[in-house]
């Protein structure tokens, strides 16, 4: 038989979910009232540590309503807590489709970092401009299509024409591929290149190389083969936690690959000899990894090590939780810039250590704002 020890008011409609941390000391709740309420265990006044089951007994340990804060405007279905390096964090989501993470030892004060209800998903359609071509990816599924043909205007008729007007086609697009890979999840992200040649695409374990070989002729037929060797092995640090990679995009000479990672690092790959196998890791770049208050950069990033067993012993900085969420390369291939969740924006040269940074669109404080999508223009 069990007795209540304590309870709480602190909500006023039902609770729905409920978290705590790996000691079992601080508890998360909310539900259809959406304030996210904290509960602390306090065992002779202080709060309760590690060892606190063997210096204190039941009688002295008390649990205390610690903090209330409202991250959303209706019900609250989910809470997580999560250990990560050296954070704990707080993870809701709620009816108002939004997703919130935050260190959760300085909760209430800590604002949170807010997911889009619909992110940003760039790259979800990839157009090759010379080889007019489409390539789009579901799930793990990548579609191509050779694009259809208007009629050609004169330019009188282009003068008179208004915006949206349809113009009358006489060759429609052709369904030239379905691609299905095996993958334990669904893709992150998928590029082609610009003749059409090249097809990258990755998922949380690694990204993966394609080629394709169009039929003769104008012909309807794509033979699809596999790229072995691809991606060299220091194309992340050696202590990166994830090989997975958000956003790819090919220069237009097709000879260099840009590669955001899940870990926020920007390697670009010299891929100018695969039909060899041979790929060479040129750069990393890591804009979106450091912090305002780090003074060292990244040890995995600038200069790469040649070879993989020389970064056995280099160390991680500690980076914010920041997800790249765009990537463009200009048409010359010497710049790819680069979005992140946080709302800055990277522009870093490919060949080269230079970077610049933009500011976030909007402070912290305020409702988070990010970009949606990036283009040089020309």
């Amino acid at each position: 038989m069990h007795v209540v020890q304590q309870d709480f008011r602190a909500l006023g409609a039902d609770v729905l979910c409920l978290g705590a941390d790996a000691d079992g000391h601080t508890v998360f709740a909310s539900g259809v009232d959406p304030k996210v309420t904290q509960f602390k265990l306090f065992a002779g006044g202080k709060p309760a540590s590690g060892d606190t089951k063997k210096k204190a007994g039941f009688r002295n340990k008390k649990w205390q309503l610690a903090g209330i804060r409202r991250y959303h405007t209706h019900d609250v279905r989910a809470i997580a807590v999560s250990s990560h390096l050296d954070r704990d964090l707080l993870i809701t989501g709620g009816v108002d489709t939004q997703v919130t993470s935050c260190e959760s030892r300085p909760f209430p004060n800590e604002n949170p970092y807010r997911q889009p209800c619909f992110p940003p998903l760039n790259g979800v359609v990839s157009v090759a401009t010379e080889g007019k071509l489409i390539l789009q990816r579901q799930a793990n599924v990548l579609k191509l299509w050779s694009l259809g043909k208007a009629e050609p205007i004169s330019q009188v008729l282009n003068g008179q024409m208004e915006s949206g007007q349809g113009l009358q086609v006489y060759e429609r697009q052709r369904d030239l591929l379905q691609m299905e890979l095996k993958t334990k999840t669904n893709l992150l992200c998928s590029t082609i290149s610009s003749s059409g040649r090249l097809v990258a695409a990755s998922d949380v374990e690694g990204p993966k190389l394609f080629s394709l070989v169009h039929a003769e002729n104008g012909g309807d037929g794509v033979q699809v083969r596999r790229v072995r060797g691809f991606p060299p092995e220091n194309f992340v640090p050696e202590y990166s936690e994830s090989r997975g990679a958000t956003q790819m995009r090919f220069t237009n000479d097709e000879t260099k690959l840009a590669i955001a990672t899940v870990d926020g690092f920007v390697s670009i790959v010299d891929i100018s000899e695969w039909q060899q196998g041979v790929f060479t890791t040129v750069r990393r770049h890591c804009q979106h990894r450091n912090t305002k208050d780090e003074v060292e950069a990244d040890a995995g990033c600038s200069d790469v090590l040649t070879h993989p067993g020389e970064a056995k012993n280099i160390v991680a900085a500690v980076a914010n939780m920041r997800t790249i969420t765009s990537m463009a390369v200009s048409s010359s291939g010497k710049f790819v810039a680069t979005s992140d969740s946080a709302g800055y924006v990277a522009v870093v040269g490919i060949g080269n250590k230079g970077a610049t940074v933009l500011p976030p669109l909007a402070p912290r404080k305020q409702q988070q704002e990010w970009p949606t999508s990036l283009a040089f223009v020309t």
